[in-house]
């Protein structure tokens, strides 16, 4: 009953969807059917009957909720059923939800127009985008549609439940349910762009050659991978992911990702780099002006390279692991190899210019610094 109570609150309160809701209503109610049944079968009706249809916010804030209170064992079930389906959006594609589909092609196109920005949503599915010389705007859609009769139907809820508007300052692509699932190849003029904005719940977010002031990319579960981005700042985010930027430059970038990797390949000014599961490549090429680099992984290693004709001014920090530095002529100004905790902080080229300052921490992997070849 207190579990029951508490979705209702939090429906209540918008923290989650009345959709969402009741699926874990229903979620609740088989699983108290089947602890009347057979217990050889309890497992498996724990896995079958949870929706991977939740909202993210809620389930993490919930989830932080519950470790700092740790009230009843009420509250422990009710963590279970989130925990469990944020590690549903994890592990499996969101076809298993819907059952089966209809599939159409669509375009979305719109002649002689150079939008100034770029805001593309998606609910479940994929982006790529392509600038290209033409100046249109076309949106290339292969489309599932689930719950629906035949082909028809199936272009009636893509229109419906697309929506598409161009003008001069602004390229606007959002589709609104989960129910359809949509393969998008957006071909935009090449342009300096303003700013640019991407989002997807459920698939991956990829592009190249695009330039821009401002680009942000976010997605929920998927991997974010660009080449030859130019742009002043570069936000980009994951839950389940790993996030790649290739023969990229920016003054500004910030990528986190929870569960994946962070390869990162190019110019930067300033890069903060962050992931809790999986490892950091960061790859520098040469650069005039004073640069920082940031670097937080906390189950995976970290790998660095710089150039070689730049005064770097480091500090690493490991507890499990170990580091090594590969540069010429390094000077170590502090070093710590206890059991528990290893850190090191040195200069290499002293009498070089310009300058990089660089903070690396791992909790269990190792951190390696090299010159970049």
């Amino acid at each position: 009953m207190e579990e029951r109570k508490m979705i209702l609150k939090m429906i209540e309160d918008g923290k989650i969807t009345a959709e969402e809701g009741i699926r874990l209503l229903e979620a609740m109610e088989q699983k108290g059917t089947e602890r009347l049944g057979e217990t050889s079968s309890k497992n498996e009706a724990k896995g079958q009957f949870l929706s991977t249809d939740v909202n993210w916010d809620a389930g993490e804030e919930y989830r932080e909720r519950h470790r700092q209170t740790q009230q009843s064992s009420s509250s422990n079930k009710l963590a279970d059923f989130f925990d469990t389906a944020i590690q549903k959006i994890k592990d499996i594609d969101l076809d298993f939800n819907f059952g089966s589909s209809t599939v159409i092609d669509h375009v979305f196109q719109h002649r002689d127009v150079s939008p100034h920005s770029l805001d593309i949503s998606l609910e479940n599915g994929t982006v790529d985008v392509r600038p290209w010389d033409e100046p249109d705007v076309r949106v290339e859609c292969e489309a599932k549609i689930y719950r629906v009769r035949d082909t028809d139907e199936a272009r009636k809820v893509l229109l419906q439940e697309t929506t598409f508007l161009v003008d001069d300052n602004k390229l606007l692509f959002h589709t609104k349910v989960k129910t359809m699932k949509v393969k998008a190849i957006v071909y935009v003029p090449k342009t300096l762009f303003e700013h640019v904005k991407f989002y997807t719940f459920n698939g991956q977010i990829t592009g190249e050659k695009i330039s821009t002031t401002s680009f942000e990319a976010n997605t929920l579960n998927g991997p974010i991978q660009f080449s030859n981005l130019k742009a002043k700042k570069v936000n980009a985010e994951t839950v389940n992911g790993a996030i790649e930027l290739r023969s990229s430059s920016a003054e500004l970038i910030d990528a986190k990702t929870v569960n994946g990797t962070i390869t990162i390949d190019g110019k930067y000014h300033d890069a903060d780099l962050e992931t809790v599961n999986g490892t950091i490549t960061y790859n520098l090429d040469p650069f005039s002006d004073p640069s920082y680099l940031d670097v937080k992984a906390a189950t995976g290693s970290i790998h660095l390279s710089f150039p070689d004709d730049v005064r770097v001014e480091a500090k690493l920090k490991t507890n499990v692991g170990g580091y090594s530095v590969h540069l010429p002529e390094y000077e170590v100004i502090e070093e710590k190899k206890d059991f528990a905790q290893k850190n090191i902080s040195f200069v290499a080229n002293q009498d070089a210019t310009p300058r990089l300052k660089v903070y690396a921490i791992t909790n269990t992997g190792s951190i390696n610094v090299k010159e970049r070849e």
